[in-house]
């Protein structure tokens, strides 16, 4: 068990995340930065520590695309092969039909990275 006192402006999820415990029971103790888990001696949670002051922007964005991640993955498995393929036909399907129209205007083609990506862009 170890504990720390998070910098103010620490995320406490992004900090667990680095210190290797993602998905684990972490708690506070005693104010909102006082850190505390069972699942880390306090030499890990220390040398953790300085490595996330050190680099806290970069070790916050990686919590927030590991979440990314992860919802990508839930939205993912709501689907079986079927569906996943019809959707994907689709998606071709009207590919095809935006690539014809902006043929007319001696626009290139999309890809079908390009639409996916402008997928991701839309979806909230």
């Amino acid at each position: 068990m170890g504990k720390i006192t998070l910098p103010v402006g620490g995320v406490p999820a992004a900090f667990n995340n680095h210190l290797g415990q993602h998905g684990k029971d972490w708690s506070f103790f005693e104010s909102a930065n006082d850190f505390e888990t069972q699942h880390a001696s306090q030499a890990a949670m220390n040398a953790s520590l300085i490595t996330y002051i050190a680099d806290q922007a970069n070790i916050d964005a990686t919590l927030v695309q590991l979440e990314l991640d992860e919802e990508t993955q839930r939205v993912k498995d709501t689907f079986d092969d079927k569906e996943r393929r019809l959707l994907r036909a689709f998606a071709e399907v009207v590919k095809d039909e935006i690539n014809i129209l902006r043929g007319q205007h001696g626009l290139a083609d999309r890809t079908l990275a390009q639409l996916r990506t402008a997928i991701k862009n839309k979806v909230t």
